[in-house]
């Protein structure tokens, strides 16, 4: 809502009231010239008048006169008497008459309202002393006109009183609405602002509740995250060791151990080195698992040297943070900030490790206890690993030699050809007999013969494992040697050299040396048999051949042996 007050009213008002006094020179002048009834010097002397006062009036403004409000009702006031006594003067005149008329309601009540705020006393009394000039008003005509004209000049005061008093009503009521309507405002805004500070202190309380509820949701949540982790971590060694229970395959197992570490602990490289002659691996085993795809192969090359330097730590977990990680060649530009080297150990010496990192500094601080318990459970895998690998050992080797022995060499024999099939590769195989073995054992005995056995069984090994091949006693003095990937060409030089090795390595037995030759016999898939399931039948036969021809020979398999025969 505006202010509805005096100041307010007469900024409108007054630029009204110039406009009422352009409108009244106007209309008298008007009046002078349609009508030739009224006196020339009534109308000259009120549009002089409202001239002169219009003029004055603007220029009291711009002097700022005005400033003082005494001045302001004093010139307002004379005025108010001036028109009402050229409405006196020009009583014959109908239109001057209205014209003065609505001059001195305008005059009157800027008059009365112009700067009375609220003080109703003073905007009555002011009121009231507007009477005086309609009272010089009514005398002056009195002296002018008859009884009749006075009579309504009475009537006609009479009225503009109360459309004076009716404007001024009408103000007072706006007024006191308008202070009323503030006052219940102000008392509303009071009560707001009551309402605001207790609103505002519970928001305070809300918030500093609400503060602590979501410190403790966050500490709830990192509760839950806590326990959800240790659930994953457990539920993960359970697995794991349902897993390693159910194998005896340590590549497969070291695998499990470092997907699960990827898993479940989200870091960013993990790595298991087993040195090797662990469980009966001729070579060590290992398995990097990292989210750094140029990080495998630099791991791969350094994680042996890593090793070194676990093994050498008094089997001790060691934790690299920071820069110091930056000495591990392996990481080059990855983000890794924390890296833990973790040893696996069988209660006498480390034949392992495991290497963990991260990109948090602090990731290690989390707690070790589920590398440990990975590595606790990978020791029992090893141990029964171990056992079995033994027992599976002593099954399929022989007992004197330490070879392969027949039963299981048809496994590994039906494995090797399914292999070169599938690769078409060609397979070489040979089969050796110790010449004149029964001589040695009546000569020397048979723990001489038994000596002579294990040289030819060890010479055939160390050319098996040379080549990527295999061998095994096939009987009393018996040898098959096979080579995977040979062909006649290729496999013929090695058999030569083996045979050459084998007559010049004597047997030592009791102070006596005990010369030693063989008879080989060779064929080759698919070159010289094109059945691989007669490959034995067909190295027997060349074999044989060897021995009705003057032993210590090496006969490549053909058909001329079947005809000779």
């Amino acid at each position: 809502m505006s202010k509805f007050n005096a100041d307010n009213f007469i900024k409108k008002y007054s630029s009204y009231q110039k406009a009422m006094y352009i409108f009244g020179i106007i209309a008298v002048a008007l009046c002078g010239v349609i009508s030739k009834e009224y006196p020339s010097n009534i109308i000259a002397t009120f549009s002089a008048v409202m001239t002169l006062f219009f003029i004055a009036d603007i220029i009291l403004y711009v002097v700022n006169y005005f400033d003082s409000s005494k001045l302001f009702l004093l010139f307002r006031y004379v005025e108010l008497i001036t028109f009402c006594v050229l409405q006196a003067m020009a009583n014959k005149s109908p239109i001057i008459v209205a014209v003065a008329t609505v001059f001195i309601i305008i005059e009157a009540v800027e008059f009365v309202l112009y700067k009375a705020e609220y003080d109703v006393s003073m905007i009555n009394m002011r009121r009231y002393s507007v009477i005086l000039p309609m009272v010089v008003n009514l005398f002056v005509v009195e002296e002018k006109t008859d009884e009749y004209i006075w009579v309504i000049f009475a009537f006609l005061h009479c009225l503009t009183f109360i459309v004076i008093s009716i404007i001024i009503e009408w103000f007072v009521y706006r007024t006191e609405k308008y202070e009323k309507t503030i006052s219940n405002i102000n008392l509303e805004l009071s009560r707001s602002e009551e309402k605001n500070i207790k609103l505002k202190e519970f928001q305070d309380r809300v918030k500093m509740t609400n503060e602590q509820m979501n410190y403790q949701k966050i500490e709830l949540t990192k509760a839950n995250k806590e326990l959800e982790q240790a659930n994953l971590e457990i539920e993960s060694q359970t697995e794991m060791m349902k897993y390693m229970a159910s194998t005896f395959d340590i590549p497969k197992c070291i695998n499990y151990i470092t997907d699960a570490v990827m898993e479940v602990k989200k870091s960013k490289v993990c790595a298991i080195y087993i040195e090797k002659d662990v469980y009966m691996n001729q070579f060590p085993s290992c398995s990097i698992k990292t989210n750094y795809s140029s990080m495998h192969r630099r791991l791969n090359k350094e994680i042996e040297s890593i090793y070194d330097r676990v093994s050498n730590n008094n089997e001790s977990v060691e934790i690299i943070v920071g820069d110091a990680t930056k000495n591990f060649k392996f990481i080059g530009d990855a983000n890794i900030n924390a890296v833990a080297l973790l040893p696996f150990s069988d209660g006498k010496a480390c034949y392992g490790m495991m290497l963990v990192g991260s990109d948090d500094v602090a990731f290690f601080k989390k707690g070790m206890n589920y590398y440990e318990n990975c590595i606790v459970e990978f020791n029992v895998a090893m141990n029964s690993t171990k056992m079995y690998l033994a027992m599976e050992d002593m099954a399929r080797k022989d007992g004197l030699t330490g070879i392969f022995n027949r039963v299981y060499f048809k496994q590994l024999f039906s494995n090797a050809v399914k292999e070169i099939k599938r690769k078409k590769q060609p397979i070489s195989v040979a089969l050796f007999d110790i010449d004149k073995f029964k001589k040695v054992n009546d000569t020397y005995g048979h723990l001489a013969g038994d000596k002579v056995i294990q040289m030819v069984a060890s010479i055939g090994q160390e050319y098996a494992q040379r080549h990527g091949g295999f061998t095994c006693r096939y009987g009393g003095e018996e040898f098959l040697l096979v080579l995977p990937g040979y062909d006649k060409e290729s496999a013929l030089p090695i058999l030569e050299e083996l045979h050459d090795e084998i007559k010049k390595t004597p047997v030592v037995f009791k102070e006596k040396s005990i010369s030693v030759n063989v008879c080989i016999g060779l064929t080759s898939y698919p070159e010289l048999c094109q059945d691989t399931d007669v490959l034995v039948s067909r190295a027997d036969n060349a074999m044989y051949y060897g021995k009705k021809h003057g032993r210590g020979r090496l006969v490549v398999d053909s058909q001329l042996i079947d005809n000779m025969e």
